[in-house]
């Protein structure tokens, strides 16, 4: 028969309270229950279990006073669209720094509606984390129903989707050019280039006018991005620095050095 330890002796005593953030995070109300016993390490705890949607632990914790910490439990439940758990968190008061923001970088338009109808901090970033990960709907919806009326509109958001490749995203701010008269800058295209979105570069090229820098050739290149520093190559004139074949060398990328 083995016995139980019951010292906490061995190779992973230092990372006690990640292991029981590890138990919490899978759901496994058992185990947590018995290395809380023996250290109640349980900040991080708390936002694993509300990530991932397991009340029970989430119950259990909150009833030995947990309450939270730098993996905050809103703000990961929020970022995983797990509005029964942001609800069950928001009426015991525990806040999110980051709920609507990261509720809307994942895409979780429910939850963006509920916590800014019940104070959830909102700020332009939040519009420009569902424009990072190419959420029209949640962009159109804080369009509609905050950032026009707030005056949110700035050019940041189109060159953040830019970068990211989400061509629907920049398509659609640009149809509201009206509303959205500083569009985009050259950190639009140049984004787009270093990431290797060559569809997104040559619509910038054919119906916007801001253009790109050397910028963007040289993160096209140091990425190894052969196709776009072509493109660039043949229809703008920025041209790159030396920088370019530098870093493309440095990063392996042969065919970029050989053709640059």
């Amino acid at each position: 028969m083995v016995a139980k330890r019951e010292d906490r002796r061995g190779p992973w005593r230092t990372e006690f309270a990640w292991t029981l953030q590890e138990a919490a995070g899978q759901g496994h109300l058992e185990t947590v229950k018995w290395l809380y016993g023996y250290d109640p390490q349980s900040a991080q705890a708390l936002g694993a279990a509300a990530g991932n949607r397991h009340m029970d632990v989430v119950e259990w914790l909150w009833d030995q006073g947990a309450r939270g910490g730098d993996f905050d439990p809103m703000d990961a439940a929020a970022a995983n669209g797990h509005l029964e758990v942001v609800k069950w968190l928001h009426e015991r008061g525990v806040p999110g720094s980051r709920a609507m923001q990261n509720a809307a970088a994942g895409g979780h338009l429910e939850v963006v509606k509920w916590l800014y109808s019940n104070g959830g901090g909102y700020s332009a970033d939040v519009m420009d984390a569902a424009a990072a990960n190419g959420h029209l709907e949640v962009v159109q919806w804080l369009h509609a129903n905050i950032n026009r009326l707030r005056g949110y509109l700035t050019a940041k958001t189109m060159d953040i989707a830019a970068t990211h490749g989400h061509l629907e995203v920049v398509k659609w701010l640009h149809a509201r050019k009206n509303v959205y008269k500083k569009g985009c800058t050259q950190e639009a295209m140049n984004g787009a280039a270093k990431n290797g979105h060559l569809a997104v570069v040559e619509w910038l090229h054919d119906n916007r006018t801001e253009g790109c820098t050397t910028a963007a050739m040289d993160g096209a290149a140091v990425n190894g991005h052969l196709d776009v520093v072509c493109w660039l190559h043949d229809y703008r004139t920025q041209g790159c620095t030396g920088n370019a074949i530098k870093w493309a060398a440095g990063n392996g990328h042969l065919p970029v050095v050989e053709w640059l």
